[in-house]
């Protein structure tokens, strides 16, 4: 939609701008207000479409592409995407051999995220060679990495969601803990986990999810996890994340994935 061969343009309004909720008060005799906390909700996407010597087959496909109760992923310049709900199906209006189509969309997480994944991996092994290599000489095939200290850099403007897995490649633990260096913000899944056990630690729906995959079943364990966690959301800039076991004699591999998000798209830039 929106194409330049395309019998249908499309305008958006509503990609841009956050609103953010202020909670205030006021103490005695004070001069103004104390703002008390601030929140961001969800954010509304309007479409506005025109057809000029529209056919039935357009309408309908108009209409069944924003069913009620529908998901619809919205991409912008390939480089952006956002998930939203359908607020308010089509809306058509008549002029001769032009309609005009109206569609109210709602996007309960309200920041765009880049179409490019970011994917840092704490620990595990790293090779010690590069083909091609002779064997004349003694080398290390590879290295084990038991100091798991790493950057994962965002890139975006705002504190975006981030998705953990945590491995066992041998040995076993009792839990682990994720920490920012730099904040020491943290989070600890005090769950005990063998060789080839993965702990993954994401949000569905903006949910929290914590669950254990043990020979590719997952089981939800949410309630391993330490209810003092702060360490949710990766910071704008750096994050500087330490990974430890707090107990046991495995090694962890950590693969943290995230989406570097903007508060607003334009075009053009």
């Amino acid at each position: 939609m929106g194409h330049k061969q395309s019998p249908i343009s499309v305008t958006l309004d509503g990609i841009d701008g956050i609103d953010v909720d202020i909670a205030t008060s006021q103490g005695f005799d004070q001069i103004g207000y104390s703002v008390d906390n601030m929140t961001v909700g969800s954010r509304q996407i309007n479409l506005v479409g025109k057809i000029v010597n529209f056919t039935p087959e357009q309408l309908r496909a108009v209409n069944n592409m924003f069913l009620p109760m529908s998901y619809v992923r919205m991409h912008f310049e390939d480089r952006y995407w956002i998930d939203t709900v359908i607020k308010e199906s089509p809306i058509f209006s008549y002029s001769g051999v032009t309609v005009k189509f109206a569609v109210s969309l709602l996007a309960p997480y309200p920041y765009w995220k880049s179409e490019t994944v970011s994917y840092y991996k704490l620990g595990g092994t790293t090779g010690g060679f590069n083909f091609p290599v002779s064997y004349a000489e003694p080398h290390n095939f590879g290295l084990i990495s038991d100091i798991l200290f790493l950057n994962c850099y965002n890139a975006g403007n705002t504190k975006v969601d981030f998705t953990a897995e945590v491995t066992v490649s041998s040995g076993t633990v009792t839990g682990f803990t994720l920490t920012n260096a730099q904040n020491q913000q943290f989070l600890t899944v005090n769950e005990s986990m063998s060789a080839g056990d993965t702990v993954k630690v994401y949000r569905e729906n903006n949910i929290l999810r914590v669950r254990k995959i043990v020979e590719g079943i997952e089981i939800d364990v949410f309630s391993a996890l330490d209810e003092d966690s702060t360490l949710f959301y990766m910071n704008v800039g750096d994050n500087v994340i330490r990974a430890e076991r707090t107990g046991g004699d495995g090694i962890l591999v950590v693969a943290v994935t995230f989406y570097d998000t903007v508060t607003g798209v334009r075009y053009g830039i």
